[in-house]
């Protein structure tokens, strides 16, 4: 595939992000004392609705309803699924630690970072697979790296990062590999030489919830590559953009350059569709890895108007309305990633741009609740309030049904981590109190 090539980008705008992010905001240690003092003057803390956990451990969602639960007073770790009666115990890591997940897939696998190497644990096995695998796996004259990076996951490939060092050609330098380590064996599929150094950006996963990805990408100095994570080839390479001008869903990505959106084949390197976009920026419901649910779109921002990727063209929407971290204006439409949104008082009238989900009418809990950042444009449409240093509330609505999914009131955290098939976990301001919610299974 002969790679496509875009020269001569301006810089996008940069929007300031609202405060709610759907990136897991977890692990923050809190005394016991001040748990306590904390529960005993906010009582009322509370998640209502669709709730299949309540919990003071330690909680992460993925993907097709799973949670990962850890244990509590010498109780084993579990991975459950919301609405089944699937579960199964996590075993401590080689380490001895207590296992702490970096990755839930779709069919409830776990992957774990241990230092120098990852593990892939089922109800029944436990593959490792270590930085010397992937030296090895190289087949050049490579010193192991002190560590590994989980980068994300295909549906058959965890893919890592290292830092390696090159004595092939008798001079020691640094290299930056990926490598992608089998999902049913544990083995290293392949391994690809991605920079000359070992300070690349790369786009790793930071939503541990979205299902399984293609690509992944990576900014060098002088170009951004797109990597397919099921055998490491470089898909496409773009020159002179930065890593925050490229989105992608399953092969197709959206690219900003300058005053244009471009909506490229990561298979043939075509321009499909494209349009002027003044200003123009990636979507508020891509997250900040570049990765859309295939139950998401790819969309852009624009000084004017907004523009969706449906596949087959680029559809024209409206604009943001001032910002994510703004209340929406009265009675005028304005568009968050696929959706156009119109709030008349406490209504919101919600409209899928693409046409794909019927209208639906929401209650919000006040004008001045705002649209959470960084969903991931799936299922869940989250609403919130917000207080000096906490969500005072928020709303959790399925836009398949117009169903309320979930109200949370009280001192909470300000993040939603969300998936895009419908599921969503709240954590209370101190970290102490996790709540799962979700749709019926």
């Amino acid at each position: 595939m002969s790679p496509h090539e875009i020269a001569d980008p301006t810089t996008p705008r940069s929007k300031t992000p609202f405060v709610v992010a759907g990136v897991l905001a977890a692990g923050v240690a809190v005394a016991a004392t001040a748990g306590l003092a904390w529960r005993a003057l906010n009582p009322t803390t509370e998640v209502t609705g669709q709730v299949a956990l309540t919990s003071e451990a330690l909680v992460r969602i993925g993907p097709g309803g799973w949670y990962y639960e850890s244990g509590r007073r010498g109780a084993p770790d579990l991975v459950r699924q919301v609405g089944t009666d699937a579960s199964w115990e996590v075993p401590e890591m080689e380490s001895g630690l207590s296992a702490t997940p970096d990755l839930l897939t779709e069919d409830g696998t776990v992957l774990l970072l241990d230092g120098d190497a990852v593990e892939i644990r089922t109800a029944d096995s436990t593959q490792r697979t270590d930085v010397r695998d992937v030296a090895q796996a190289y087949g050049e004259d490579l010193w192991p790296g002190e560590r590994l990076e989980l980068v994300g996951a295909s549906a058959t490939h965890a893919v890592v990062r290292s830092c390696l060092t090159d004595e092939s050609d008798g001079a020691a330098q640094d290299v930056t590999v990926l490598a992608g380590v089998a999902l049913d064996d544990g083995d290293v599929s392949w391994a690809t030489r991605v920079a000359a150094s070992c300070d690349p950006e790369v786009a790793t996963y930071k939503a541990r919830h979205v299902p399984a990805q293609r690509y992944t990408f990576v900014e060098t100095p002088d170009e951004v590559l797109a990597v397919d994570l099921s055998d490491g080839d470089v898909a496409q390479r773009w020159r002179g953009l930065e890593i925050h001008d490229v989105a992608v869903r399953g092969d197709d990505a959206l690219v900003t350059v300058g005053d244009r959106v471009r909506a490229i084949s990561l298979r043939s390197g075509r321009t499909l569709d494209e349009q002027e976009c003044r200003v123009a920026s990636l979507g508020d419901d891509i997250g900040i890895d570049g990765q859309v649910s295939e139950l998401g779109a790819l969309s852009a921002g624009c000084m004017e108007r907004s523009w969706v990727w449906d596949g087959e063209q680029l559809v024209e929407g409206p604009d943001d309305g001032g910002g994510i971290n703004e209340p929406l204006p009265e009675g005028r439409e304005v568009a968050r990633g696929r959706l156009a949104l119109t709030r008349e008082g406490t209504t919101l009238h919600v409209r899928d741009l693409l046409g794909e989900r019927p209208d639906q009418e929401v209650a919000m809990q006040s004008e001045d609740a705002v649209v959470a950042a960084y969903q991931p444009g799936g299922r869940l449409l989250v609403l919130a309030e917000v207080g000096d240093d906490h969500a005072s509330s928020m709303r959790l609505v399925d836009l398949q049904t117009g169903d309320l999914v979930a109200d949370a009131t009280g001192r909470l955290d300000f993040s939603a981590d969300v998936t895009p098939d419908g599921y969503a976990l709240v954590e209370s301001a101190d970290h102490e109190t996790h709540w799962v919610v979700g749709v019926a299974r």
